[in-house]
């Protein structure tokens, strides 16, 4: 019954009934102890702080814009063969030059990605793509676990947002 008494609320409001004061004591019933209890227990809400949402929302828009650049061919610009344009990226290429079946050079005007991770030119250009989506996939792990940590209670602590941190740091260097 004590313990009871401990987590109770107790509100006292002074009523003044003509004249003389009394002591009115308000005590929170079953149902509205039930109601509090669910909202507190749900684990809906953010333990964040301000600049941890921040952190969360920057981390999104970062990841979106490196796995957009990784998956677009924009990199390099030039020309080739009689002036036409063409773009490299590390994952995709666009009007890239390839043999016909009679051996004659011919220019794809079109955009794509190369067939084999073996059709990439060079051993330096494979290092970059895996190297690059490494870092994509802990950009994407970061901020799809920050986002949830916006919306879930005590998803994020101390040690896990230095973690992460940590994470995007790698993720950069990549």
């Amino acid at each position: 019954m004590a313990q009871d008494q401990e987590n109770v609320n107790v509100h006292y409001n002074i009523r003044k009934p003509r004249g003389r004061a009394t002591l009115q004591r308000n005590v929170p019933t079953n149902d509205q102890y039930s109601k509090q209890s669910h909202y507190q227990d749900s684990g809906m809400g953010s333990s964040l702080s301000c600049v941890g949402v921040l952190w969360s929302f920057l981390s999104f828009i970062v990841m979106g814009c490196s796995c957009v650049g990784f998956y677009l061919p924009f990199w390099l610009e030039g020309t080739i063969y009689n002036d036409a344009k063409s773009s490299l990226g590390v994952f995709r290429r666009c009007n890239y030059p390839t043999l016909d079946s009679q051996g004659k050079v011919v220019v794809i005007m079109e955009c794509g990605r190369y067939s084999t991770f073996s059709d990439i030119p060079s051993f330096w250009w494979q290092v970059a793509t895996v190297s690059i989506g490494c870092g994509c996939c802990l950009t994407i792990l970061v901020a799809f676990t920050a986002i949830m940590s916006c919306c879930m209670k005590d998803l994020l602590s101390h040690t896990t947002a230095k973690f992460g941190g940590v994470l995007q740091f790698l993720a950069g260097e990549l």
